[in-house]
């Protein structure tokens, strides 16, 4: 079950849309306790309607091309881990 304790950003869930029709591997780029902003259609949904895509965390791999890419792809995945950190920090329980 997603929940905003079990959800991390940058990862990767299926939002049922409507009744039959799922979208699969959107993407989490904000949450707070009240839902999820996803990725490709940028909307925010609740949790009750997310199902967790797979238990690791698929992070963007666009800084792997640039010079000194695996620095880059760090200092990325850091920052997004800061920011859930910071998200949870805040949000009242």
């Amino acid at each position: 079950m997603v929940t905003s304790k079990t959800i991390k950003y940058g990862q990767l869930l299926d939002w049922q849309k409507e009744k039959g029709v799922i979208a699969t591997s959107v993407k989490v780029h904000f949450f707070n306790r009240k839902g999820v902003l996803i990725g490709k259609e940028y909307k925010f949904v609740p949790y009750d309607e997310l199902k967790s895509h797979n238990n690791r965390l698929v992070w963007n791999k666009r800084h792997l091309r640039k010079p000194f890419g695996k620095l880059h792809q760090w200092f990325y995945e850091a920052k997004c881990r800061l920011t859930t950190l910071l998200i949870r920090a805040t949000q009242p329980i």
